[in-house]
Parts: C-alpha cells; sequence; structure tokens
C-alpha cells in the first residue's frame, strides 16, 4: 500500500492513525498494544454512547485524549470534556494532555485558534474543558459530544446539566468513564445498561474461555509451601493461567443490543500486572480502594444502600383500618412531593404543585400532623404552620449529631430540628427490617420507588480528621424519599409507637428514632 493511501487510510481509522504519526504518550514512549492489548478495541470503539467502569493504571486516560483529538478531527464535533474540579483540568490538560501534544507533530498541527486550559480548537471542532463543581460552567457552551471523565468524582447533579447541552446537536454522544464508588448511580448505573464487555481468556489447560474475578480467578500461596505462589487460575481446571493467556484475550458482550457500548476493566486485564501485585493490594489497601481502584467496581456497603426493593419487599395488598394520627411527609419546592401514612403503614402518595392540595390533608384528617421541608419554599410553609399550630412544623435538617437525640420539636417555633445522615440510617434499618409497610400492590408504587435508587452512603473526613457518614443522591430524584423519612419524623412526635403490618401479617413495633439509634449502638 503506497504512501499516499496510508495517510488517507490514517483520517479514517484511529490505529493506523496512531501508527501512521508515530503518536506517543507525554513522556516519549511509543503506544505498547502488545503489555495493552484490552485497549485496541477501545481505541477503535467510536459507539455514540459507551461508558468505561475501570480500575486505574490502564492508560485509560491517554485513551480518552487520543480518541477525542481524533474524533474532533474527523467528524469536526464540539466537545464538552469534563472532570471533577478546576483544580483538576490544570492537572490534566496542563500536566498530561499539553504534554502529549507537544510531544507529536501531528497533534500540534491539529490544534489551530484557541489553545488554552479550557478550549482547544482542533481542525473544525472545539473541545471545552470544564469542572463540576460550580452549576455556572455546565450552562455556558452547546456540544456534539459530552466527555465525563472520573465521573464518579463529579458533581452528578452539573453532570446532567452538560449532558442537556447536547439537546440541539444531531450526534448526541455522550462518553462516561470513571472508578466508580457508587452501586445503582453514576457510572455503575449507566455500566447496567451497556452491552457489559468483559475481558475474557482461554485456558491453555481446558481450552475453556472465561472472564477474570476476584477471588476465583486467584490463587493465594501456602505459606507452608515454600514452593508455592501467588498466581491466577483457570476457573474451570484451576490450573495457572499465564500472562501470556491475559495477553491474547478478547472482549466479548454479555448484552448484543443495549443503550451503550460498556467495557468493565479491572487491574489484572493488564498482562504486566501480576497475582501477587493484585493481592498484596487487597491485603494492605483499605477495602473500598481496592474495590474502586483495583477491581473497577463499587464497594459494597451493607446497609448503605437505598433502592426500589426497600419498598417493593414491604408492599402489602391488604387495606387497614386507619389507626391513629395520621401522618403526612411533605417535600416543599414548586412541586410537593407527599408520603401519607398512619401507624399501620404508609397508604397513600402524589404530588402538586398547590399547597392548597396538602392542606386538603389536614381537613381532611382533624387530628392529622404536616411536617415538612422549611426550604426551598419560605412563605408558604410558614403560613401554614401559623394558620395551624402544632400540628404543622418546619424540618431542618442539622449536620451529624454527638448524642442520640436525633430530633428536637420546638412548639413555639413550628419547627423541628432532625440529624439528617442519622435519620437516613433508621429509615433503611426500619425498611431493611419490614418495620414500614406500604398500602396497595407493588404496581400502585411504581412511581414512588424511582426516588430510591439514587442515594447512597459515603463516609468522609471533616476537618478534624474524623470519619463522618453523608447520604448523598446522585441525580436530584430523591423528594418521595424525603417525604418519607418527614413522614418518619412526625412518627416520632410524642414518642408515637408505630404499629406496622408485616408482608407476613405480623404485627411489630417501630421504636421511636432515639431508641433505635440506642439500637445501633450498642
Amino acid at each position: 500500500m503506497g504512501r499516499i493511501n496510508l495517510e488517507e487510510l490514517a483520517k479514517r481509522n484511529i490505529i493506523v492513525f496512531l501508527d501512521y504519526y508515530n503518536i506517543t504518550t507525554e513522556s516519549g514512549e511509543p503506544l505498547d498494544f502488545f503489555n495493552h492489548p484490552y485497549l485496541v478495541d477501545i481505541f477503535l470503539d467510536f459507539s455514540p454512547k459507551q461508558v468505561w467502569l475501570k480500575a486505574a493504571q490502564l492508560g485509560l486516560s491517554t485513551t480518552a485524549i487520543l480518541k477525542t483529538f481524533f474524533i474532533v478531527a474527523k467528524m469536526g464535533l464540539d466537545v464538552i470534556y469534563s472532570m471533577p474540579a478546576a483544580s483538576d483540568l490544570d492537572d490534566f490538560v496542563g500536566g498530561k494532555l499539553n504534554r502529549i501534544v507537544n510531544m507529536n507533530e501531528r497533534l500540534r498541527k491539529l490544534i489551530g485558534g484557541t489553545d488554552n486550559i479550557k478550549r482547544k480548537q482542533i481542525e473544525n471542532g472545539v473541545v471545552y474543558f470544564r469542572g463540576t463543581m460550580t452549576e455556572r460552567a455546565a450552562i455556558s457552551v452547546s456540544a456534539d459530544l459530552y466527555v465525563c471523565d472520573e465521573m464518579d468524582r463529579s458533581d452528578l447533579k452539573v453532570v446532567e446539566q452538560y449532558k442537556s447541552r447536547l439537546n440541539h446537536s444531531k450526534f448526541e454522544w455522550e462518553w462516561y468513564f470513571s472508578n466508580p464508588k457508587i452501586m445503582n448511580a453514576g457510572v455503575h448505573k449507566k455500566w447496567q445498561i451497556s452491552t457489559q464487555n468483559h475481558w475474557f481468556v482461554k485456558c491453555s489447560h481446558c481450552g475453556k474461555w472465561q472472564y477474570m474475578s476476584f477471588p476465583d480467578s486467584f490463587h493465594e500461596a501456602d505459606p507452608s509451601d515454600k514452593l508455592d505462589f501467588d498466581r491466577y487460575i483457570c476457573k474451570h481446571c484451576g490450573k495457572t493461567i499465564s500472562s501470556n493467556e491475559i495477553r491474547n484475550g478478547k472482549w466479548i458482550k454479555k448484552h448484543k443490543e443495549a443503550k451503550f457500548s460498556g467495557y468493565w476493566m479491572p487491574l489484572w486485564i493488564n498482562p504486566l500486572k501480576s497475582a501477587k501485585d493484585i493481592l498484596e493490594d487487597y491485603r494492605n489497601k483499605p477495602s473500598d480502594y481496592f474495590a474502586n481502584f483495583v477491581c473497577g467496581l463499587p464497594a459494597k456497603d451493607e446497609g448503605g444502600e437505598i433502592s426500589e426493593n426497600l419498598i417493593y419487599q414491604n408492599c402489602n395488598n391488604i387495606k387497614q383500618e386507619r389507626e391513629g394520627r395520621v401522618i403526612i411527609g411533605c417535600d416543599s419546592g414548586i412541586t410537593k412531593h407527599y408520603t401519607v401514612g398512619d401507624s399501620n403503614g404508609i397508604f397513600e402518595y402524589g404530588k402538586t404543585t398547590r399547597m392548597s392540595d396538602v392542606e386538603n390533608f389536614l381537613l381532611k384528617y382533624p387530628n392529622s400532623l404536616l411536617v415538612m421541608d422549611a426550604m426551598p419554599d419560605i412563605t408558604a410553609p410558614r403560613e401554614l404552620a401559623n394558620k395551624y399550630p402544632s400540628r404543622v412544623f418546619l424540618c431542618f435538617y442539622t449536620g451529624t449529631s454527638n448524642n442520640t437525640e436525633l430530633i428536637k420539636w420546638n412548639s413555639k417555633d413550628h419547627r423541628v430540628n432532625a440529624d439528617r445522615s442519622g435519620l437516613f440510617q433508621i429509615l433503611v434499618d426500619e425498611l431493611n427490617a419490614g418495620s414500614i409497610i406500604f398500602e396497595n400492590v407493588a404496581e400502585y408504587w411504581a412511581d414512588y420507588v424511582k426516588h430510591f435508587n439514587s442515594t447512597y452512603r459515603i463516609t468522609e473526613k471533616n476537618n478534624r480528621g474524623m470519619d463522618v457518614i453523608k447520604w448523598e443522591c446522585a441525580d436530584g430524584m430523591d423528594h418521595w424519599l424525603h417525604s418519607l423519612i418527614y413522614w418518619r419524623i412526625g412518627m416520632d412526635k410524642n414518642t408515637v409507637q408505630a404499629k406496622i403490618l408485616t408482608n407476613k401479617r405480623k404485627v411489630r413495633t417501630s421504636p421511636t428514632i432515639k431508641q433505635s439509634l440506642l439500637n445501633r449502638i450498642k
């Protein structure tokens, strides 16, 4: 094939492009597909929607940069490329991307016009580099392709705003990749609706194809046997899997048809990483680090997830007599989301734009109690609290409490202060225990449960270096969840004991919040 033909082919095929122009890394090293064979198909994949569930140290940042350059030059796309924070952009663009460009004459020639940390013009397209920690940055530009790097370290609400900047494009491409932190949210949520490509290797002993996983594909050396050693093993015959077998692997889709083209990339698909390396990380690193950065998976946090199953498992299609005081929990705002229940469980939910609809519950149930958040609507909730003293309370979330008093009522000011993190945990514990019943068939709650799928628990260090538990929502869809929290706060008023019918029709007593916390810390 003549030189002119190779040059033309390099405009259409990224692997030819990389080879023809001798593209190197930021350190001047040639791209190494022999030791990174899993990258070939990822380079060649230009599916409009992609997701990479990845470990660290796999060469994927360089891959993302070069793929972005190539597609912009080829198709003239405008791209938003986001990193978690503006400071990350300085390191990524200034410290890595610019060094790659400086090492490669062809890449330098592709850039024309504007060339700075926030914007690079590549042929007829533009790449805008943005952080996600300020909403103002997310609404300033439109694009054809959104590349979200380190999605799970980003502000996911702002990520959604960036995605909306694709609405007027005929392309609407989305690429997401990250070390996953969160089950059923962020990059893991998109992975679940992807093709779910796994790197399969063939055992040279039994001939079985398989993808490797931890711990099933690992043999830990017996310390009493001096000849034994840490090694990868076949899941079928138990014999050693070599680095060459990993090197000769291939991607296989779990789902042929899916919204996203997805790849799971644990660290052990790199043939340069030995089983000993992986097992040493397992022994010496924190469990969440090992899960995120070695396995390329979200860390499992028992009791730290909220999902629709927590509601569905507590549904009971047995109509109950109303018992005791009816409690209304309401998450206010332009749209008010409400949950209504009593000591026999939750029996109604809904949403409205009119505060008068919420007030109607106070009229329908004369002894009822309403707990609603004090913000963001300031006027209407206060007017309602003044109109119904001792029946309407405005809730103010507080930080983590240092004692067992998770809520504090103030009847004079019509307010209640509540420990947000503590109450979330109490609610999750009680839902897991089957202590709160949702009356009606599961289908009735189909819209309600959508607000229970993106909230998760994280542990962070405060300014004194102490662990602090927080509950966060990935996409802002948690209004009915908060209304249920407010209902639970209302059930605790005057130490109400809520007798709840479980799925097995056994009557249990839901303890007061103070009792629940004491039970957890014993």
